[in-house]
C-alpha cells in the first residue's frame, strides 16, 4: 500500500475483545496444549481528526490525558513506513520513552501507532485524538494489553485505506484483513512484553475458541458458555510463577512432568467436547455434558495449586463459588489476577446473582460470555 494511494477517514472506531485462559497454563510453556477463550468484555479506540497540530491521548481506563506536538512524533519517524509491512523499526524507541515520560510503558505502544497515523495519513498529519475506553481491567491476566494493540491496529489500518480491511454487515473485517491486523497487534505487544507468545493479541483479533501449542494456532467451534470472571485485586506474578514451576520442576521432574501431561489431556478432552459445527444441534448435544465441562475446570485447578501458582483469594473465591455448586479456577499466570467460574446452564439467574453478590463483597465480579467475535470495526 502506497502513501500516495491512501486517503484517510476523520473518524473511526474500533473494538477488540479481552481473553481469558480455559485450560493450559504454565503446562503450555513446558510443551502443552493451552486453550483461551474471548470474553465480552471490550476495549474501544476512536481515531478522530483534527487541526491542532497536537496528538491529544484520552486513556479513560487508566485516568491518563496528554498531549503530544505532531512535530515531534514525526521525528520518532526513522524510515518511512509501509502498511502491509508490519514493522516497530520505523519508530524510535527511545524517543518515544523519552515523551511517554514516567508513564512510558502505558503510552509507547500508542504512541508507535500515533507515529505511523500522522506519518502516513494527510488526515491526520494537522492533529489526532486518541480516544481508548476499556471493559477490561489492567494488569489483571485478561489481555488488556492486546486488546488495546488489536482495536489500535484496526482502527489505524481501516483509517489508512488499506485494501485488506474491508468488513461485512456487521463490522468483521475479510480474513486477509484479520491478519494484517493480528500482525500489527503482535508488533505492538513486542514494544510491551519483548517476546510475546502471540496468544493474547491472535485470541483478540480472531475471537473464538483457539487452542495453542509450541507456537501453532487452531481455531475451534465457539460454545454458549457463561462464566464469572472475579478480579482478586492481587497484581498478577505471572513471571515470578513461570520461574517458580520450572524450578519445581529442575527438583521434582517425575513429579510435576505428570502434571504437565495431565493438564494437556484436560485440554485435548475440552476440544473433544466441542461440537464440529455450530449447529444448534450439536451444540446443544455438546452441553449435555457440562459436567465434564464443569469437572475439568475443577480438577485443572488442583492440578495448577498443586504447581504451588495459587493464592489465598484466589482458594477464596474457589472455595465460594464450590458452595454454589460451581467449579472455578484461576486463569493466566496465577499468583494473583483473576478466576473464572463456570456457570453450568442449569443455574438461575437468581443463584448466579447470589454467587455473583457474594462474591463482590470482597472482589470485582463480573458475568461474561464467550465472545464469537474478535475486532470490530464501528465506524
Amino acid at each position: 500500500v502506497s502513501t500516495q494511494s491512501i486517503e484517510l477517514m476523520v473518524h473511526v472506531c474500533a473494538s477488540a475483545p479481552a481473553k481469558i485462559l480455559l485450560h493450559g497454563e504454565h503446562a503450555v510453556v513446558h510443551g502443552a496444549t493451552a486453550i483461551a477463550a474471548s470474553i465480552s468484555l471490550r476495549t474501544h479506540v476512536e481515531l478522530t481528526s483534527t487541526d491542532t497540530r497536537m496528538v491529544r491521548l484520552d486513556l479513560d481506563a487508566l485516568s491518563i490525558q496528554a498531549s503530544f506536538a505532531v512535530s515531534d512524533l514525526l521525528r520518532a519517524i526513522v524510515k518511512s513506513p509501509v502498511v502491509d509491512s508490519p514493522s516497530m523499526t520505523y519508530i524510535s524507541q527511545p524517543v518515544l520513552q523519552t515523551l511517554g515520560g514516567e508513564n512510558d510503558v502505558v503510552l509507547r505502544p500508542i504512541l508507535a501507532m500515533c507515529c505511523l497515523c500522522v506519518g502516513l495519513g494527510s488526515s491526520f498529519q494537522e492533529g489526532l485524538h486518541v480516544k481508548i475506553s476499556s471493559d477490561v481491567p489492567a494488569g489483571a491476566g485478561l489481555g488488556s494489553s492486546a486488546a488495546v494493540s488489536v482495536a489500535m491496529s484496526a482502527a489505524f489500518l481501516y483509517s489508512m485505506g488499506a485494501y485488506e480491511i474491508q468488513t461485512d454487515a456487521d463490522g468483521v473485517p475479510s480474513p486477509s484483513g484479520l491478519d494484517l491486523i493480528n500482525r500489527w497487534a503482535y508488533e505492538i505487544e513486542k514494544i510491551i512484553h519483548v517476546t510475546p507468545s502471540g496468544v493474547d493479541n491472535t485470541v483478540s483479533t480472531f475471537g473464538g475458541i483457539i487452542s495453542y501449542r509450541k507456537g501453532a494456532f487452531e481455531h475451534l467451534s465457539p460454545i454458549p458458555l457463561s462464566l464469572l470472571v472475579t478480579n482478586t485485586r492481587v497484581p498478577r506474578r505471572t513471571k515470578q510463577m513461570v520461574q517458580q514451576v520450572g524450578e519445581r520442576l529442575k527438583l521434582f521432574p517425575s513429579i510435576v512432568t505428570p502434571i504437565f501431561e495431565a493438564i494437556n489431556e484436560i485440554s485435548r478432552t475440552f476440544v473433544e467436547l466441542l461440537p464440529n459445527s455450530t449447529s444448534e444441534t450439536e451444540v446443544s448435544a455438546s452441553l449435555s455434558s457440562s459436567q465434564r465441562l464443569t469437572e475439568l475446570i475443577r480438577i485443572n485447578q488442583g492440578l495448577l495449586c498443586s504447581l504451588g501458582v495459587s493464592h489465598p483469594a484466589i482458594d477464596d473465591i474457589v472455595r465460594i463459588s464450590a458452595e454454589h455448586g460451581c467449579a472455578a479456577k484461576l486463569t493466566g499466570g496465577g499468583g494473583g489476577g483473576c478466576v473464572i467460574t463456570l456457570l453450568p446452564s442449569e443455574l438461575s439467574a437468581k443463584q448466579t446473582e447470589v454467587l455473583q453478590q457474594q462474591l463482590s463483597q470482597n472482589y470485582d465480579c463480573r458475568v461474561v460470555h464467550l465472545d464469537p467475535n474478535g475486532v470490530l470495526i464501528h465506524s
